[in-house]
C-alpha cells in the first residue's frame, strides 16, 4: 500500500451523530452549517483568476478534483486588486441578501456572474480550492497538531445523501481530495469543537470559527486573501432577508 493509499483509508465514514452539535447550534443543513450568521468569523475569500493569455484556455478542474489554478496563460487575482481597480468594496455590507459576502454579488462592476466573463474568472462556489486548502491544512496542524483527531462534513447539496461525516487526522487533510466528491468539505472541525470551517454550497468565501490565536494566525497567511464581516452588518442584513421572506408567505 502507497502513503497516498494509507492516507486516504485512514479516514472512517461515521454515522453523522457528530453533527448533532451543528444541529442544534448551527444555522442550515443543505448548503453546510454556519454557525448563528451575526457571529464575527474570519472568512478565506476563493481563488479567481485573471487570462494573460488570449489564446489561453481555461481548465481548472478535472474529473472530480477541486478547483485548481489553470496551468498556464491564467495569473491568481486577489479580491483587494480588483476592488481597486472596480472601486467596488470587497465587503459589501447593506446588500439585501442574507449572504452579503462572499458571493455572487461581489464586484457587480465586473459582472463575474455572467457567461461572457472570459477575462476575469470569478471564485468557484461551494469550496476551496486546493492550493488554499492546502495552505489552511498546513495552519491547522500548526495550531492543533497533526495528530488532532477532527471531522469533515459534505453538504447533501454535494453528495445527494445527507449527513456525510468522515473522521480522521489534521495530519491527512490534503488526501480528501482522493475520495473524489468534487468539493472541499462543507464543514471541518476538531473533536473539541473550538472551531469550525464552513464552506457554504453558494458562497464565494469560506468563514472560520475558533479562537483568536488561530484566526489571526491564518489572517496573517501570505498565501490566504481574507475578510471580516463586522456582525451588526450580517445581522442587519439578515434581518431584511428574513422580514421580506415572513411577509412574502401566504397569511
Amino acid at each position: 500500500m502507497s502513503e497516498l493509499e494509507a492516507k486516504i483509508g485512514s479516514w472512517s465514514r461515521t454515522d453523522g451523530m457528530e453533527l448533532l452539535w451543528l444541529y442544534e447550534d448551527g444555522v442550515g443543513d443543505y448548503c453546510g452549517f454556519d454557525l448563528e450568521p451575526g457571529a464575527a468569523g474570519l472568512w478565506i475569500l476563493h481563488a479567481m483568476y485573471e487570462q494573460q493569455d488570449p489564446a489561453a484556455e481555461l481548465v481548472r478542474t478535472s474529473g472530480f478534483k477541486w478547483d485548481a489554478a489553470p496551468v498556464s496563460g491564467w495569473r491568481r487575482l486577489r479580491w483587494s486588486e480588483l476592488s481597486e481597480r472596480t472601486g467596488n468594496p470587497i465587503v459589501r455590507v447593506g446588500h439585501d441578501t442574507i449572504y452579503p459576502i462572499p458571493s455572487r454579488h461581489s464586484f457587480p462592476s465586473a459582472d463575474l456572474s455572467g457567461p461572457s466573463s472570459s477575462l476575469v474568472q470569478a471564485p468557484m462556489e461551494g469550496g476551496l480550492d486546493g492550493e488554499s486548502f492546502k495552505a489552511l491544512a498546513e495552519l491547522l496542524r500548526r495550531s492543533d497538531g497533526p495528530d488532532a483527531t477532527v471531522y469533515v462534513h459534505w453538504t447533501e447539496a454535494v453528495t445527494h445523501e445527507p449527513d456525510a461525516v468522515f473522521r480522521g487526522r489534521l495530519a491527512n487533510l490534503e488526501a480528501l481530495e482522493e475520495l473524489k466528491i468534487g468539493f472541499s468539505p462543507s464543514n471541518i472541525w476538531p473533536e473539541d469543537q473550538s472551531w469550525l470551517i464552513y464552506s457554504d454550497w453558494d458562497l464565494w468565501g469560506t468563514k472560520i470559527y475558533g479562537p483568536s490565536a488561530l484566526l489571526d494566525m491564518i489572517e496573517a497567511d501570505a498565501f490566504l486573501e481574507t475578510a471580516r464581516l463586522p456582525p451588526s452588518a450580517f445581522q442587519m442584513s439578515r434581518r431584511v432577508a428574513m422580514g421580506k421572506w415572513a411577509e412574502s408567505r401566504p397569511v
